[in-house]
């Protein structure tokens, strides 16, 4: 039966630990050699102690330690996150604008309205990539009602999709879709702002603040795209030189008349919201003669009709598939505009014309197997 070390046998063990020999530990200690051997051995297989290392901390160290945990985190204020993320992203945009001002060369902006995501129409967006490979803009901007979340609607939910975790669509189509354009558009900034849509996450987040920052922290990350968007957090506008984005709130059949006069006749103007496409050219006298100050309503980028409004509709409404563009001359005042608008085919696709060019939304050099996309899907 082992006994239990005494202390003197700690001792002389924890001496042979530092590194002493047996023959300087007898000298100090007044055992013999035997003795200590065998002192050592009984502490060391009895009882098997574990001597604790002090491990030397500098003082460098020791400070970013306490650095961090003193750091503010996300979770702590949210608003505040995603303000500082709105400040730094606007302060990009203006960046890019003064830097695309004083190269002294005309730039363009195309811009895309009302994809609703996930009811987006794909065809449409399969033209949107060519035309931005083909105009090369100096900004995309997203023009509002970029995600449905139909699930948080006060209307009933269509049955095409049942429900499911509003951010979900998000997932699966916005990386892509950016990514798209990037590839399409590489020097382009894209930009998005929201529509009256993305004010539903809002109110939802705001009437569940047991959850809100969560998902409000979640929404932005997927949002930005590790910061490949530029995203005017709960703004519904983007502001440029001599031309004002708007997703827009009037909804009548002379909603670009009535946007124009509401922001004072002197700016070209263009919005989106009511998926039809309008154009009210107004000439101004000036100083030096005249100019042409242009307000559109831009047609939209989902199916038609929406998933959304499926019920509302006997028939198909008159909503119309394009995108618009924006030529903006840094040494004046002048904004061209210029619309695409995306006719219906028979085979079911659509088609447009850029330039001398007619483009389709599956064009013979995309081999698109509708059948095989199907069968992957189901």
């Amino acid at each position: 039966m082992s006994r239990i070390p005494r202390f003197e046998d700690k001792v002389l063990y924890a001496d042979f630990l530092s590194g002493k020999s047996h023959q300087q530990i007898s000298a100090e200690r007044g055992y013999t050699v035997q003795s200590v051997r065998r002192k050592i051995r009984n502490a060391k297989y009895t009882t098997h102690i574990q001597t604790s290392t002090v491990i030397p901390f500098p003082d460098e160290t020791a400070r970013k330690a306490i650095e961090i945990l003193n750091a503010p985190t996300e979770a702590e204020d949210i608003e505040a996150v995603l303000e500082k993320h709105a400040l730094e992203d606007m302060a990009a945009i203006e960046a890019h604008v003064r830097k695309l001002q004083a190269a002294g060369d005309y730039w363009k902006v195309l811009a895309i309205y009302d994809p609703h995501i996930p009811d987006h129409h794909e065809a449409s967006f399969r033209l949107h990539v060519q035309i931005a490979a083909r105009l090369q803009p100096a900004m995309i901007v997203w023009g509002g009602d970029v995600f449905d979340f139909e699930h948080l609607s006060k209307y009933p939910a269509s049955n095409r999709s049942g429900k499911r975790d509003v951010l979900n669509p998000i997932r699966q189509h916005w990386p892509q879709m950016v990514k798209a354009f990037q590839t399409a558009a590489p020097n382009a900034l894209q930009i998005l702002m929201d529509g009256n849509h993305e004010k539903r996450l809002q109110l939802f987040n705001s009437e569940h603040i047991e959850i809100g920052d969560t998902v409000e922290q979640q929404y932005a990350h997927l949002i930005r795209q590790g910061g490949l968007i530029k995203w005017r957090n709960r703004k519904h506008e983007v502001k440029l030189p001599n031309l004002l984005l708007q997703h827009g709130k009037l909804t009548s059949e002379h909603a670009a008349l009535n946007a124009l006069k509401k922001i004072g006749m002197g700016l070209t103007y263009a919005q989106g919201h009511i998926h039809k496409f309008q154009k009210y050219v107004r000439v101004q006298r000036t100083d030096t003669g005249r100019r042409l100050v242009i307000t559109v309503a831009a047609p939209c980028s989902c199916n038609i009709p929406a998933s959304y409004e499926r019920s509302n509709f006997e028939d198909t409404p008159d909503w119309v598939h394009g995108c618009i563009s924006h030529l903006i001359n840094p040494h004046d005042v002048d904004v061209h505009e210029a619309e695409y608008l995306y006719h219906p085919r028979k085979d079911g696709s659509l088609a447009t014309v850029f330039g001398a060019e007619m483009l389709t939304s599956e064009p013979p050099d995309i081999r698109y197997d509708k059948g095989r996309f199907k069968q992957r899907a189901a």
